[in-house]
C-alpha cells in the first residue's frame, strides 16, 4: 500500500473511532446511539471502499510493470543460457 493509501485510511479510521467514541459520551436514548454508530459505521465504510478503488488502478499498474519487467528478465536470462557452453553435464566423475 502507497504511503497515500496508509494516510487515508489511517484518517478514516481515526475519525470513525472519534464519532463513536464522542457518541458513546453523548447523552441519548440507546436506540438514538445505536442509530448513530451505525451510520458512523456505513460512512466509514464508505470511505474506506472509495480509498481502496482510488489505489487500485496505481495496484494493478505496478504488478503489470512488475510482471512485464520479470518476463523481459526471464527471456534475457534464457537468451544467454543459450549462447553459452554448459559445463554442468560434465563432472570430475565422467571426464576422461
Amino acid at each position: 500500500m502507497s504511503n497515500n493509501g496508509k494516510i487515508i485510511l489511517g484518517v478514516a479510521v481515526a475519525a470513525a473511532a472519534g464519532a463513536v467514541v464522542g457518541m458513546l459520551f453523548a447523552p441519548d436514548k440507546g436506540s438514538g446511539l445505536r442509530r448513530k454508530i451505525g451510520q458512523s459505521v456505513n460512512d466509514w465504510t464508505d470511505e474506506v471502499v472509495r480509498a481502496i478503488n482510488s489505489s487500485k488502478g496505481r495496484i494493478t499498474e505496478a504488478v503489470d510493470k512488475a510482471a512485464s519487467k520479470a518476463q523481459e528478465m526471464a527471456s534475457q536470462h534464457t537468451g544467454q543460457q543459450g549462447s553459452q557452453p554448459s559445463n554442468r553435464s560434465k563432472s570430475p566423475a565422467n571426464a576422461q
